[in-house]
């Protein structure tokens, strides 16, 4: 432009010359909108799920999931977040940079008319072309998020392993059972009724009862549900324990791999713990109940083996 203007040496303010300026202006803001949308067409033709598909293309992000605060999630997000790492914060910041284009040009043609300087940024963003480029690239975001909480929902019917306290669901299922010395005696009570016994019969009965729970159920707890049930439970935790094992350790969701080891890893050890809970409360339970009936039987042997003070004699 210096350069034609220095050989014509036309009027600045002159009507053909500004035309002009605004004709080459015209072509530069084309041109650098031609090489921005060719370069956002590339980045949504890597980023198209279904062409990734179709072309067997390679993924262009490694990501991992992982239990994070009681939830399984992406590290780094697919969404944005507020450290500006997630999948659409670095997508977002290459179309800027794409953008970032009309900036490099030292001035704007027209600013030795003394009209205007600075760049073209304005401009190119008015660009429809850009705009509908833009609008793609959202929504091949937008898909590989749905994509990505499908992918999720795998990991749902495993979800009482983060989402439910260990403690609290196990003494929930141990309340669910039948407390045994209200069971007894409710059958006491029954076969009274039935048999038409007198009270002194149930009395001497629930004191017998009472006497040889206190030994026998000695430190044990008398409330759970049947051993069906906690083979049931039991049962389910190995099945979901095989279920985790079966899990891929990578997968592929479009043009994103996702690492499923450090989610695999977190799991295996809260399924160890679930499994442990219920075998080793029935182990332990069932120890203790052994050692009191031992205990009760050596209290009763070595008490036939003393005779009361009054038949000594």
């Amino acid at each position: 432009m210096k350069g034609t203007h220095d050989d014509l040496k036309p009027d600045k303010k002159g009507k053909d010359w500004l035309s002009y300026v605004d004709y080459c202006n015209g072509l530069v803001i084309q041109g650098i909108t031609n090489a921005i949308d060719s370069s956002m067409h590339s980045l949504a033709e890597e980023i198209c799920i279904e062409k990734n598909k179709s072309e067997d293309k390679q993924p262009i992000f490694d990501i991992k999931v992982c239990l994070d605060q009681k939830s399984v999630q992406f590290d780094p997000s697919i969404t944005c977040n507020s450290n500006g790492t997630g999948i659409r914060d670095i997508i977002n910041k290459i179309t800027e940079n794409f953008i970032s284009l009309a900036t490099t040009m030292p001035s704007r043609l027209d600013a030795a008319t003394g009209e205007t300087g600075g760049d073209y940024l304005v401009e190119i963003k008015d660009q429809f072309q850009i705009f509908g480029r833009m609008q793609t690239i959202s929504n091949h975001l937008n898909a590989i998020e749905k994509a990505s909480e499908d992918f999720l929902t795998q990991y749902d019917q495993l979800k009482f392993l983060w989402e439910e306290e260990l403690e609290e669901s196990f003494q929930k299922f141990l309340d669910s059972g039948p407390d045994l010395r209200e069971t007894f005696e409710e059958q006491l009570k029954q076969q009274r009724d039935g048999e038409d016994q007198d009270t002194d019969w149930y009395d001497e009965e629930m004191d017998s009862f009472k006497a040889m729970a206190e030994k026998i159920l000695h430190g044990v707890n008398t409330r759970n549900p049947s051993l069906n049930a906690f083979d049931e439970k039991i049962t389910f935790l190995h099945e979901q324990q095989q279920n985790i094992s079966k899990i891929k350790k990578t997968q592929d969701i479009g043009w994103i791999k996702v690492n499923s080891q450090p989610l695999i890893n977190d799991l295996e050890k809260l399924i160890d713990s679930w499994i442990n809970k219920f075998t080793q409360y029935l182990l332990h339970s069932t120890k203790r109940q052994l050692f009191n009936i031992r205990k009760f039987i050596t209290d009763v042997n070595n008490g036939l083996k003393e005779l009361p003070q009054n038949l000594k004699t």
